[in-house]
């Protein structure tokens, strides 16, 4: 803290901090913005929802059709992550049934990443579910996956659904969760844009928990920070405070 609150206070360039005790935000925020910065304030698990939004999934919708598969596995792989030997060999199924929900849900109108969560988690038998998907998705490979997870039997099915859930995707059980992501206040590709600080408020106890959440959010700044150099209009540095 001694060392990150004079930093924060005097850096000119974009900011994104974790915030582990929201006093930063507390000390800082109004300083940043009176020198100009748009300040944001990340806090997922506020009982009363005083939070910013951040949803990953518009990154992708913004994307050409043929490009969006790509940019979905790409999130898929920095968002589900294995727990233990035995889930290794089923990840990558995990994470294909991921993107297929990404892309059934933006064909649907619904990208949000709830949303793909809600999905999946219908009533009913898994493979019942996806033969249905497939038969309902326009989307090439969104059909291609679905059409193979409804050829598995309902052991496999549910090892590949049981690793995307402890994966990562049962976060969005939390409604909380799903409304701070349900629409974005702040686009990363302003960052270098505009001054801009991003505090990611989060109690210790949670950590573990928004895990998924924290880890896509950097994972995402640093892929869209690295497609290009910067334009002539994009000027300020970005700093991680972690």
């Amino acid at each position: 803290v001694g060392i990150v609150i004079p930093t924060l206070l005097t850096y000119e360039g974009s900011v994104i901090a974790l915030d582990v005790k929201g006093e930063l935000f507390d000390l800082t925020s109004r300083a940043r913005k009176a020198r100009g910065d748009s300040v944001f304030k990340l806090a997922p698990l506020d009982p009363e929802r005083r939070t910013n939004c951040y949803n990953p999934l518009l990154d992708i919708l913004a994307m050409p059709s043929e490009r969006q598969f790509t940019e979905a596995r790409r999130l898929a792989a920095n968002l589900i992550a294995t727990k233990g030997q035995s889930a290794e060999g089923f990840i990558n199924g995990a994470r294909d049934l991921f993107v297929a929900g990404i892309l059934a849900c933006i064909e649907r109108g619904t990208p949000t990443i709830g949303a793909v969560y809600d999905l999946f988690a219908q009533p009913g038998e898994k493979y019942s579910l996806f033969a249905r998907l497939a038969q309902e998705t326009q989307n090439k490979e969104a059909q291609r996956i679905f059409d193979e997870m409804a050829s598995n039997d309902t052991k496999i099915l549910t090892s590949y659904t049981s690793v995307l859930g402890d994966g990562g995707l049962n976060l969005w059980a939390d409604p909380l969760i799903k409304a701070a992501t349900s629409r974005s206040d702040f686009s990363i590709y302003d960052l270098r844009r505009r001054r801009t600080c991003i505090y990611l408020c989060v109690s210790p106890n949670d950590l573990e928990v928004v895990a998924p959440l924290m880890r896509l959010l950097f994972q995402q700044v640093v892929s869209i920070l690295q497609r290009s150099l910067p334009g002539k209009d994009e000027k300020h540095e970005v700093l991680f405070l972690l």
